[in-house]
């Protein structure tokens, strides 16, 4: 039993919780081999990471059986209150914006952050990592299409934020995060991703940490995994919808 969000919840995993996520995840499964093969990726290049926002305990604990270990989460408080409960060895993902007063609460489980969206965020992270003896690996998120509803760095600050975590001691910049465009237009959503992959291309000559693409969800991933995506976002696809 727990408590998120005043409400108590009890979790065990049922057979038709196991059974439903089972079938989910073997479809993904199949559709990102399938996907690797067309264009000529190794699947071990792309991590799936299930985004577990509002999603009921048993269904976290059914993907953990299924052998699922990196979990993603929105929201500092929920991925505290179920990290304090799952099994101990799973790799969180914080993927949801990220407040400079909850980043010590966030580096008590979350080993990736894929939301850092200024270099004052950046410098936090660090200064907290520092003082707490913690190790994070982080992505920039970069707002190719410019649109103002939407955080991240743009293009050309990006140079600066890198030069910043260059001297970093706990802190790595591991990659570049971005979301779709805010469109049907299934070329300009490969566009967003085409541009993050070059940046990324462009920045890792001078920064070899520089690696991994954070970018796809339920409904884009299949345009992700060509254009170099190596974790992909994805909940509702996978997990159905969400249940508090």
């Amino acid at each position: 039993m727990i408590n998120i969000h005043g409400k108590l919840i009890f979790y065990c995993v049922d057979n038709m919780a196991f059974e439903f996520l089972s079938e989910n995840l073997k479809n993904l499964q199949t559709s990102i081999a399938e996907i690797c093969r067309k264009c000529q990726r190794e699947v071990s290049e792309v991590t799936l990471l299930p985004v577990t926002k509002r999603q009921p305990l048993e269904k976290l604990q059914a993907l953990y059986d299924l052998g699922e270990r990196h979990f993603a989460e929105n929201r500092v408080q929920e991925m505290l209150e179920k990290a304090e409960v799952l099994p101990k060895d799973l790799v969180w993902h914080l993927i949801g914006p990220l407040q400079s007063n909850k980043v010590r609460h966030a580096l008590s489980y979350a080993s990736y952050i894929h939301s850092v969206d200024s270099i004052k965020l950046l410098n936090r992270i660090e200064r907290i990592a520092q003082e707490d003896g913690k190790e994070v690996k982080v992505f920039l998120q970069i707002n190719i299409t410019g649109e103002e509803q939407k955080s991240g760095f743009a293009e050309a600050d990006l140079d600066a934020a890198l030069k910043v975590a260059e001297s970093f001691l706990k802190t790595t910049v591991v990659g570049l995060m971005t979301m779709g465009a805010v469109s049907d237009s299934e070329e300009e959503t490969k566009e967003v991703f085409s541009k993050l992959r070059e940046l990324r291309d462009k920045w890792q000559i001078e920064y070899p940490e520089l690696k991994q693409l954070s970018m796809g969800m339920s409904g884009d991933y299949q345009l992700a995994i060509p254009e170099g995506a190596t974790y992909i976002r994805v909940g509702s696809l996978l997990l159905g919808n969400r249940e508090y």
